[in-house]
């Protein structure tokens, strides 16, 4: 929730939020482990000003006036373009402020040299996605284990999040839907968690969709779970067939050297020949997510969804990207037939020859 100033010559800055975050660095340097941060690079304290606001637009100005660059080039992460924000995600007052205090100042981003250079991960970092992907299977089996006709929807959910915590992960509302009859096109969290209505008691029939985003040491991986009460309808056996085709073909096409278009390109063959459509993303990278493939809501799909006029979708994006070892993605390929839905897929590593599969529970239409 900060900001960190990098300066040439001098030791990077954490103009941090309020007093709070002090705590938990302090306690960490009681308990003896090991912090990237010196207590001396903070900088909680900005005189009369209201709280936060040593990381505000105007206290970030002052301290770049004050040594003497206020008509400098200045890069900025955060400034550029990233998945689904086209516009960037620095708060509009943060960069007014920041803007009207530097006039001179000439501002570029530079999010996508900053990803370049974090994107593929050391050894170090490949084994806490591993461990992240196995918080990820520990969500799966519990909420393939709670799941059953006559329990309400909240139980598998919340035992989900409840297997991510114990596994030590945090978990940021994953996406959670159940399918009536197995026909939904609805992708977020359960609703019931923002609309005042009661959950859906589960019956033969349904279809349970999750997405699920555990964080460990503040790397995520992602998990695509399908699970079907009952007798799955043709349609859905269909969809989990194209579904796991796609998957398939990912994994023999991941490899060094190759494009993201490619890989794009070979999990786009098997939905498509089936005559399906994608709702969400067959792919995306993770750590960070700055390339994900196309996906919409064609027109005629849902009865009604005329109303809404054209809802489209979005483009591929990072098509560009060449794979190198270290880099993560979220396998993520999912077919829809009208209103009837299978998403599937895992995280992946990319290894020095080849792809590392993280999970494996997830990979499979998982029949109650």
């Amino acid at each position: 929730g900060g900001v960190v100033l990098i300066l040439r010559d001098e030791t990077p800055r954490l103009l941090a939020p309020v007093h709070l975050t002090v705590g938990g660095h302090y306690e960490a340097g009681v308990r003896g482990e090991e912090r990237w941060l010196e207590p001396e690079q903070f900088v909680t304290h900005a005189g009369d000003l209201p709280a936060g606001a040593a990381r505000g637009g105007a206290f970030v100005a002052a301290c770049v006036r004050e040594r003497g660059l206020a008509t400098s080039r200045i890069g900025v992460v955060g400034l550029g373009a990233k998945a689904f924000h086209p516009d960037g995600i620095v708060p509009a007052g943060t960069w007014r402020r920041l803007t009207e205090a530097l006039p001179g100042a000439d501002f570029v981003p530079v999010d996508a040299d900053f990803f370049a250079l974090t994107r593929c991960l050391s050894p170090e970092e490949r084994a806490l996605v591993r461990w992240c992907g196995l918080a990820g299977e520990r969500m799966c089996e519990a909420i393939i284990g709670a799941t059953a006709p006559g329990v309400p929807e909240t139980v598998p959910y919340a035992e989900g999040v409840a297997a991510s915590l114990r596994a030590g992960a945090h978990n940021g509302g994953s996406v959670f839907v159940v399918a009536p009859g197995g026909e939904s096109i609805e992708w977020g969290p359960p609703s019931w968690t923002y609309r005042a209505r009661p959950p859906r008691v589960l019956a033969d029939g349904d279809v349970v969709l999750a997405e699920l985003f555990p964080v460990y040491a503040l790397r995520e991986t992602q998990q695509q779970l399908t699970v079907v009460l009952g007798e799955p309808h043709p349609d859905t056996a269909r969809a989990a067939e194209a579904a796991r085709a796609g998957y398939d073909a990912a994994i023999a096409a991941i490899r060094p050297g190759v494009t993201f278009a490619e890989v794009a390109h070979a999990m786009f063959a098997p939905i498509r020949d089936a005559g399906g459509w994608n709702l969400t993303p067959l792919i995306h990278s993770l750590n960070p997510l700055d390339a994900f493939t196309a996906c919409g809501l064609p027109a005629g799909q849902a009865p009604g969804v005329e109303r809404y006029g054209p809802v489209g979708g979005v483009p591929t994006v990072g098509g560009e990207l060449v794979l190198e070892p270290g880099m993560t993605f979220a396998l993520e390929p999912n077919c829809v037939f009208g209103r009837r839905r299978v998403n599937l897929g895992g995280t992946v590593i990319v290894t020095e020859d080849g792809v590392e599969e993280v999970n494996s529970l997830p990979n499979r239409l998982h029949r109650i």
